[in-house]
């Protein structure tokens, strides 16, 4: 018969007499990956990007600062100036989690894309 290993170990060791209480033998419990296999296991916290040394709302309004930052140098044509706001916009947008800074990103990436096609025409020009 193949019954699970606790069920055979559980049998009565000692049975004095009727008042006295029945002890079994039992196997010992089998610890895994650190921790006991049964109820003291929870659930894992869901993991948050590390939060940065601003909090999000800072970040998020530094994040469109930078941004705006970035459409008046590139409009002015001031490039190097541009430049430099697509990377600090790009540090705030690092801090933040992707959901929410999606329009800002795709804003960054378009612009990248200006940029570098507006020095490529500069530098034709010369």
């Amino acid at each position: 018969m193949n019954t699970p290993a606790i069920h055979r170990a559980a049998k009565p060791a000692v049975r004095l007499d009727l008042e006295t209480s029945v002890t079994y033998n039992r196997p010992r419990a089998r610890l895994t990956a650190g921790g006991p296999t049964w109820d003291l296991r929870t659930k894992a916290p869901a993991q948050r990007p590390p939060q940065g040394p601003v909090p999000e709302t800072d970040a998020l309004m530094a994040l469109n600062e930078a941004v705006v930052g970035l459409r008046i140098a590139f409009k002015e044509g001031d490039y190097p100036r541009a430049w430099a706001m697509r990377r600090e916009a790009w540090r705030y947008a690092d801090l933040l989690p992707p959901g929410r800074t999606r329009q800002q990103r795709r804003a960054l990436g378009q612009y990248k894309e200006l940029l570098l096609a507006a020095q490529r025409l500069k530098r034709s020009r010369q």
